[in-house]
């Protein structure tokens, strides 16, 4: 009886061991991964408002909320600093700086009708330093 007793527990050990492993890790990063894709949706569909610095109020909200999302989901992976290098994740303080660029660049698209250069070369080059620290891509030039 307690070989049976002794099996019914190891296997709902390891049931219950392999949820918390899937709950806890591999879900935040799946998350993780898919946000990233959603960042380089958004930035290849509205390249053209973007680029020009005449983007309208919903693409500066959703550039936001994707810039705070992206924070968030980090937060979430536990031991990060530790997962990232395993899974092929960006570093901590790279996630951080592509926030803040893509903050940087919700900040600059609503400048107003005037076409300004300088703010077009700003927000190319915090596109460019996104695309560095998210390894992913931002724009159809590569």
């Amino acid at each position: 009886m307690s070989t049976v007793f002794e099996t019914v527990v190891a296997g709902v050990s390891v049931y219950v061991l392999g949820q918390i492993i899937i709950k806890f890790i591999i879900e935040p990063i799946l998350e993780f991964r898919s946000l990233l894709g959603r960042v380089t949706q958004f930035f290849l569909r509205n390249q053209g408002e973007i680029i020009t610095a005449k983007g309208s109020e919903s693409t500066q909200d959703e550039l936001f909320v994707l810039a705070s999302e992206l924070l968030q989901k980090r937060q979430s992976i536990i031991w990060y600093s530790r997962l990232s290098f395993l899974y092929g994740l960006p570093s901590s303080a790279k996630v951080l700086d592509a926030a803040k660029n893509m903050n940087q660049i919700g900040n600059r698209i609503r400048n107003g009708n005037e076409q300004r250069a300088d703010e077009q070369v700003i927000i190319y080059r915090a596109m460019q330093n996104i695309e560095r620290c998210l390894s992913i891509n931002v724009s159809y030039n590569n």
